[in-house]
């Protein structure tokens, strides 16, 4: 295998990743948060309806950041009286107005997200979480910003998710153990002091008051759609929701005289305007969109592109910003190619990312099978740098939308229910096979690599079957039982539906966890872990590498101080990225690597 020389450095995909999130419009002024590029923190910045007079909210060195259910998500939010935010460092809540910043919350028991305001009471909604504890409580919190004064609006649900307040009623969602929003939850309805059922019993995204009318998005049973006052609006085949890992997701907008939606239509990602029923799409390269958001008749949105960085467009006209560009020309820039093969007779979709770099040679390449996290996620073709320093090198990347994917609709969805670590490593076998049955990739230098979930199915493929030769493991599952003995409160029960009630069927998790057959394991192994991990334990990696040491089977175990679950520091993503492109080096060319096979190696990036 020839590893080609690329322009494409880890600094340069580092830098090039995404800064741009949760676009926000308010007065006829945009508001986004941004990330810079020595990432040392997510700031705010808004420009005028025109994407001039650009302002950096904060001062230097203050950032945004919340850590509710683990993952976080949006925590800012316009007002009258400025941007109420929560701090990262503090987590308390403030608000800045021309870089003048007053304490709004001081007792050191919450995280924030989800932050709304209601124009006509002047106060602003919320989700709160105990900060101190490993299963914390929630609630949706209100503070009068002209009083200062703080209530609770609702206390009794596990989990509480997209508050909306308008005149005096408030709506949100809200769902309790053992359910995941998607699958399980409600939206609730407190007015007058009473709080009534909207909607419940399935799974449901997005709650909105707009004009005394009320909508959200509710799964079908076949996918999910938009529903006005109860009545659905978008009876079709797409699917007009995100899975809420992250506070902020948002997939419509209700305009004055229009609502404009973005949704997945067999996996495929549109934005357009619904109306009696119909979605006509809107003229747009973009192949994936976030934080829609509107005011009167203007909507922001981040629109993802395939082939260029992201930028947040107004009215689908208008660029307000740009995200980090690549330096490098499209001759090392590869385009996918969707794909369908079966398992089963099953159908799965995947896309397919050729080697593109002008000393490529078409020979058949090595290929990269991506396993996604989630596992209800989705792989979309979105702009990926870190494909692109696969793909410029001589690698061929297959990313894969198994069983279980968000995209596709709810049987989709669903087909993963009670078979995770069976169908979805079958899944992605039967992707690697299709590419060498189609020329594709080398037969000999198949690799599977995926992070959390998709670590995962990493590690059962590499241990139930044999069709990879090498793998990376990125803070992936080995213990079924440790992980849910361990989590945190949000996924607590996650696995009842993937898998099944654990208390029940203790055997079918050991059956399902690698660690209890790392035997079987004769593909070396990288693991790359972060000592913070609190979803999936640094001791899980630990005891995967000590049973392949043991067997004499080829692995390094690269632990990163300092680092969660999900990698943030780039210093720590450029090593790791590079740390595997070198162990795909060393099995495949012999070619030492910077860190030694068959040792634990601990870095600590943020010193």
């Amino acid at each position: 295998m020839k590893i080609l020389n690329s322009p494409l450095n880890t600094e340069i995909i580092i830098q090039s990743q995404d800064n741009l999130t949760n676009v926000r419009i308010f007065n006829y002024r945009i508001y986004y948060s941004y990330t810079s590029k020595n990432k040392k923190g997510t700031t705010i910045i808004s420009t005028d309806i025109n994407g001039q007079d650009k302002k950096y909210e904060l001062p230097q060195e203050r950032y945004i950041k919340t850590e509710i259910n683990v993952y976080g998500g949006i925590c800012f939010c316009p007002t009258d009286f400025g941007i109420i935010y929560s701090d990262s460092k503090t987590k308390e809540l403030y608000i800045v107005k021309n870089h003048i910043i007053k304490q709004l919350t001081f007792d050191n028991k919450y995280n924030y997200a989800d932050i709304n305001y209601n124009t006509k009471t002047k106060c602003i909604i919320f989700v709160a979480e105990q900060n101190k504890y490993h299963f914390p409580k929630q609630h949706i919190g209100q503070i009068n910003l002209k009083t200062g004064q703080y209530s609770i609006i609702a206390k009794d649900a596990d989990f509480y998710h997209s508050p909306k307040s308008e005149n005096n009623k408030t709506i949100w969602l809200e769902w309790n153990l053992p359910h995941m929003p998607w699958d399980n939850s409600s939206v609730m309805l407190y007015e007058n002091n009473k709080t009534t059922t909207v909607s419940q019993g399935i799974g449901h995204f997005q709650p909105e008051l707009i004009n005394g009318d009320i909508y959200y998005a509710k799964d079908t049973g076949s996918y999910f759609n938009i529903f006005k006052n109860n009545k659905n609006i978008s009876p079709l085949n797409i699917d007009f929701y995100m899975p809420l890992w992250v506070y902020g997701m948002r997939t419509y907008t209700v305009l004055n005289n229009k609502i404009i939606a973005c949704g997945a239509r067999n996996g495929n990602w549109q934005i357009g305007e619904l109306k009696q029923n119909k979605f006509t799409p809107l003229k747009t390269q973009a192949v994936y969109f976030d934080s829609l958001y509107g005011e009167n008749n203007n909507f922001v949105i981040i629109n993802r592109y395939q082939n260029k960085p992201s930028q947040i467009i107004l009215n689908n006209k208008h660029i307000i910003d740009n995200s980090n560009p690549l330096p490098v020309n499209d001759d090392y820039i590869s385009s996918p190619k969707e794909i369908e093969f079966y398992n089963n007779n099953d159908k799965v979709y995947a896309y397919y990312y050729p080697p593109k770099n002008p000393a490529y040679n078409n020979d058949k390449p090595p290929l990269i099978v991506k396993s996604h996290s989630g596992p209800t996620g989705q792989a979309t073709t979105q702009y990926n740098p870190k494909i692109q320093f696969w793909t410029s090198r001589g690698f061929a990347v297959l990313d894969v939308n198994y069983s279980g994917s968000t995209g596709y609709g709810s049987k989709y969805r669903n087909r993963l229910n009670n078979l995770w670590g069976k169908i979805d490593v079958e899944e992605l076998e039967s992707g690697a096979k299709y590419c060498v049955k189609n020329n594709l990739a080398n037969p000999n230098q198949l690799i599977i690599s995926g992070s959390s979930a998709g670590g995962y199915s990493v590690l059962c493929a590499l241990t139930f079957g044999n069709v990879f030769n090498v793998g990376t493991s990125i803070y992936g599952i080995g213990n079924l039982s440790s992980l849910v003995e361990q989590t945190h409160k949000f996924e607590a029960n996650y696995f009842d539906r993937l898998i099944a009630p654990y208390k029940d069927n203790l055997e079918l998790y050991k059956n399902r966890s690698p660690i209890n057959f790392t035997q079987n394991i004769s593909a070396p192994v990288l693991f790359l872990q972060g000592l913070d991990d609190k979803v999936v334990s640094p001791q899980q990696s630990k005891l995967m590498y000590d049973s392949l040491i043991k067997n004499n089977i080829p692995t390094a175990l690269i632990n990163y101080s300092g680092e969660g679950h999900g990698f943030k520091n780039p210093k720590t993503k450029a090593h790791a990225l590079e740390a595997e492109l070198q162990f795909y080096d060393y099995i495949f060319n012999n070619k030492k690597p910077n860190y030694e096979i068959g040792e634990i190696s601990e870095l600590d990036f943020n010193k």
